[in-house]
């Protein structure tokens, strides 16, 4: 749905029901007696710590520097 994508074709490209997107998407509104709500999803973040590969920068240099002198 982020990309654009309406919740119905959402939902049957992710091969789920309709309702079950819309919990998804909306988060539950009442929850049963003696249960917390469940919250909206959101985006995931990305794991704390150093990226597992190089940024475009670094990769330049890199070849930059392997490259032959003319």
């Amino acid at each position: 749905m982020e990309q654009g994508s309406s919740t119905v074709e959402a939902a049957r490209i992710g091969g789920i029901n309709l309702r079950t997107g819309k919990r998804w998407r909306n988060g539950r509104h009442s929850p049963p007696k003696g249960k917390e709500a469940v919250p909206p999803v959101g985006p995931e973040e990305p794991p704390p710590g150093p990226p597992r590969y190089l940024n475009e920068v670094d990769r330049i240099h890199i070849a930059d520097r392997l490259r032959p002198d003319p």
